[in-house]
């Protein structure tokens, strides 16, 4: 499990220390947040470029019942709607990386008996994302609300189908 977590923190810390020169153009590139939907919890974007950000999810999947961490790379395309002053309507496409840990009771049929021969890898997932969505940014307080659908692909410890989807809200410092 660790062999595959290390590599991907090693991606995401990567891109953090080499974007701050970028994200100096934004005037507040910085947003933190909450998503409800699969998965729900907290939400954090980074600005690293006027169209690319950062954007990472610690969550909770009720359906699944799983602990979700993701980032995702997102390109905006912020010319697409240039047409009010108080909302900037900003359509993203990106994808990224996404880690599961289920939490769930696999052994509801044994009466609480364990088989300590059981692999707990099972319970740890790692996989891969691609994300669409359209953020409505509101200048004036700083708001962004958006929404997004994630369809994915888990790779270890076996491939599967997965989507997510969310509504959020997030305040740029």
């Amino acid at each position: 499990m660790r062999r595959a977590v290390l590599p991907f923190l090693a991606v995401v810390i990567a891109i953090a220390l080499v974007s701050p020169s970028l994200a100096q153009a934004q005037n507040r590139p910085f947003g933190l947040g909450i998503v409800v939907g699969a998965p729900t919890g907290l939400t954090a974007k980074y600005f690293v470029s006027p169209q690319g950000a950062l954007d990472m999810d610690l969550a909770y999947d009720f359906v699944d019942d799983r602990l979700w961490f993701s980032t995702d790379y997102l390109f905006h395309f912020n010319d697409v709607i240039t047409d009010s002053s108080t909302v900037e309507l900003h359509p993203y496409l990106g994808g990224g990386g996404v880690m599961a840990i289920d939490q769930g009771d696999d052994d509801d049929d044994d009466h609480g008996r364990h088989d300590h021969d059981d692999d707990d890898d099972d319970d740890f997932n790692v996989g891969v994302r691609f994300t669409g969505g359209l953020a409505f940014y509101f200048p004036q307080p700083h708001l962004e609300l958006f929404a997004d659908v994630s369809p994915g692909m888990w790779l270890i410890p076996e491939t599967d189908f997965h989507i997510g989807a969310v509504l959020g809200l997030r305040y740029f410092f």
